[in-house]
């Protein structure tokens, strides 16, 4: 029988005494921890939670039927024979609890070839609604500990009666939905992604419209950790894995807090308490305007996707830069040309890019030329991979079919030493649509030097931008090299590599090129101070980079960090946009707050002497609402969601396109985003996604201003100041046009 405090006379009393703390049920105490909003109740075994309540609304989320066995946390071992091992609080041979300042101290001890013990922690007080969690190990076995998941929340599934009103708010990418897991999660998965990497953050929150669950690391220092959705039958499992280096420590501890907190019944009610977190982290210390950037880059630009090998329109410099006048004065905004398959070797065959096709000269000169007009170039490299072959197309058929292209004498001369390694001692590698690739270990010193040296031969032309491409969230892959400086496997060291190159390659830069940019494929928080804009999708649906069980797309990374780094649409095709449909993906795009970005070198972007497309008229409106509202959409801080009244649903095919999954809730086919810029006012934007016209009404709401407001509408064709002030809140009726765009703004009444 195991040695538990709670069976001693002497803790009976210290319970008692602590009613505050302690709770007596049915005649035996429970240990409980209690904030402001919430309150935990610890199972008699310790190894789960009994009740995980919202103080306000009465809410249950724990799931009282979880087996013990899912434990409250558990650690992740490897066995000398490279084997993992598992180890949960239900393995402790002992379990004890006792009261400490501020809240709970919990002690399990393990023994055998395991040999171990673990003090977790539980904080909370009055004063806060959130409560803390923390856990350290002291490892008495010779088994490296390389995980830490705690703590397990074991939650109800589904939250109400109906389970197709939950989901899960996941940071992926620029953030996803995960709908109703009880439909969508298979009873026995697990759905686990890196931070930092493809998690832009560190939040999750299950909700139903009656509340939700909010679980976040407070880790403002970058090390790694895997967000955990798990289930187990009608048990969904919601915890944060954090990652330790294949070394054997004898004292590993989570050097940061695991918060749980209650709130409201919207996605946006679980970043709001995330977001008063960030906003006092080192990535937030410096909005958009303050930053040192280029300042040409905070103004409406269009990301035109361009191809050198398109002859008529881009071949030559002097047909390039016709080419780049008359979308510049198609638009009448700035341009930024993003080049595509300008590498010696093929599109995303990388670090041998040089000399770039058609040639170098043509980059500088064409350069030049555009600087006249204020437009600009970007290229992308392939982050840490080295190209060794290229297929000849992408859609992976096997065996594969390759161009004349093989760099595989190159790497093994070069390359090999610094690749990364997996835990099975082989090379990583990996056969991408695009290329067949090795994963270069980013902590290598030549590795850094080589991708660093590509930065600067690029800024040299003078060319604008570079985009850190495929290196996903600015992630670095695991390694499990003694070469490579670092310790092997996972840690801290990932973030700290990754920081170390950008610091190095922006201050390169700066002193190259002053109004150049960096730009990175996807973003993360950890690096907004290193990229200055990132490359995102956020006007997809179910289409990659949103996936998972049940996910649809959200505005999750815009609304945490809109006003301290900028995004760009890359790019509006068939591809990304919803169902398929371009104007719908240019609505989106334009709703998101986003720079624009499209394929010119596809149909239907295409200016020519012809009748401009629906879809490249469209996307003009676009770019002249972003021009009137930057204080807004290119520079503001985005609000919660508001309502709108009376929109039909968009109806979605029986059939999906190619590679879009089916949708897991409806969309409404009139979308709204609100904003508010530096000095208070706010700006609703609108989108009708559809051929026919709509009539709704716009809720409105003060958001920290007056009573009252003046409303301003913002459509391409011009402005209009209603005369009469309008009460907040409110509610504005509205008629859009098909696939109309437009803004209203709301300024101080009084």
């Amino acid at each position: 029988m195991s040695r538990q405090v709670i069976s001693c006379g002497l803790c009976l009393l210290m319970v008692f005494l602590a009613n505050a703390v302690w709770a007596d049920t049915g005649g035996a105490p429970s240990p409980k921890v209690r904030s402001s909003r919430m309150e935990v109740v610890f199972r008699d075994d310790l190894n789960q939670l009994q009740s995980i309540r919202d103080l306000k609304s009465g809410r249950e989320y724990a799931n009282v039927k979880a087996p013990a066995t899912l434990g409250l946390y558990k650690l992740g071992f490897k066995q000398p024979s490279g084997k993992s091992q598992d180890i949960t609080s239900a393995d402790a041979v002992e379990r004890n609890f006792k009261l400490i300042d501020g809240g709970l101290e919990l002690r399990f001890e393990h023994q055998g070839a395991t040999s171990l013990s673990v003090v977790c922690r539980v904080l909370a007080n009055e004063a806060d609604s959130k409560i803390h969690w923390q856990i350290e190990v002291t490892n008495r076995s010779q088994q490296p500990l390389v995980s830490i998941e705690y703590p397990r929340a074991c939650l109800r599934l589904p939250l109400g009666d109906n389970p197709g009103d939950d989901a899960i708010l996941h940071p992926l990418h620029e953030g996803a939905l995960l709908c109703n897991p009880q439909k969508h999660l298979g009873k026995q998965a697990a759905y686990a992604k890196n931070y930092p990497g493809v998690l832009s953050a560190q939040v999750l929150y299950y909700f139903d419209p009656q509340g939700g669950f909010y679980y976040a690391a407070a880790d403002g220092q970058g090390h790694s950790k895997k967000a955990l959705v798990g289930r187990y039958n009608d048990t969904l499992i919601l915890a944060w894995v954090h990652r330790l280096p294949n070394v054997v420590q004898q004292k590993c501890h989570v050097p940061y807090d695991l918060v749980w907190a209650a709130s409201e019944g919207r996605w946006e009610s679980g970043a709001d308490i995330y977001r008063r977190w960030t906003e006092k982290q080192s990535w937030c210390a410096q909005k958009i305007p303050q930053r040192d950037m280029a300042q040409w880059l905070t103004r409406t630009n269009v990301f035109l996707n361009i191809n050198p090998d398109v002859r008529n329109q881009f071949g030559t410099v002097d047909v390039a830069a016709e080419t780049f006048a008359r979308y510049h004065g198609f638009f009448d905004a700035s341009l930024v040309g993003t080049v595509f398959s300008w590498e010696k070797n093929g599109t995303w065959i990388g670090p041998d890019y040089f000399p770039p096709r058609p040639s170098r000269k043509y980059y500088v000169d064409l350069t030049r030329k555009l600087a006249d007009r204020g437009d600009h170039l970007q290229l992308f490299l392939s982050g840490f991979r080295w190209g060794v072959r290229k297929p000849v197309n992408e859609r992976q058929e096997e065996p594969r079919k390759y161009t004349d292209y093989d760099g595989t004498a190159d790497f093994e001369r070069r390359g090999r030493a610094m690749t990364a390694v997996d835990s099975q001692g082989k090379l990583v590698f990996g056969k991408l649509p695009w290329a067949d690739n090795y994963t270069l270990c980013a902590a290598a010193d030549d590795a850094q030097e080589l991708l660093g040296s590509c930065y600067r031969e690029i800024f040299g032309w003078g060319v604008a931008g570079v985009d850190l491409d495929q290196n996903l969230g600015g992630e670095v892959n695991d390694c499990y090299s003694t070469e490579h400086g670092h310790p092997p496997g996972a840690g801290h060291w990932q973030h700290l590599t990754m920081k170390r190159f950008l610091d190095g390659v922006r201050a390169d830069a700066r002193r190259q090129h002053r109004d150049s940019f960096l730009g990175v494929e996807e973003p993360c928080e950890l690096y907004i101070p290193q990229f200055d804009i990132y490359h995102g999708r956020s006007l997809t649906d179910t289409h990659w980079p949103v996936y998972g069980p049940g996910a649809i797309s959200i505005p999750l990374y815009a609304y945490l960090y809109h006003d301290y780094q900028l995004g760009y649409v890359g790019f509006c095709d068939a591809g990304f946009s919803p169902l398929g449909n371009v104007r719908m993906g240019l609505g989106r795009m334009f709703l998101s707050g986003m720079q624009p970005g499209v394929r010119v070198f596809y149909p239907p972007f295409r200016l020519s002497g012809d009748e401009p497309s629906p879809e490249l008229l469209m996307a003009r409106d676009v770019v002249q609402l972003l021009k009137r509202t930057e204080k807004y959409l290119l520079l503001g801080r985005m609000l919660p969601t508001p309502r709108v009244e009376g929109s039909p649903l968009i109806a979605t095919p029986e059939k999906m396109p190619k590679k879009h999954r089916p949708w897991p809730i409806d969309w409404p086919v009139v979308q709204a985003t609100a904003w508010q810029a530096a000095d208070g006012d706010v700006c609703y934007a609108m989108a009708n996604l559809s051929d026919q016209p709509q009539e709704v009404r716009l809720a409105l709401e003060p958001h920290g201003t007056s009573a009252t407001a003046r409303l301003k509408w913002i459509r391409t064709t011009g402005e209009t100041l209603q005369p009469e002030a309008t009460s907040l809140p409110g509610s504005l009726p509205v008629t859009l046009k098909p696939w109309e765009v437009l803004c209203v703004e709301q300024t101080s009444g009084e």
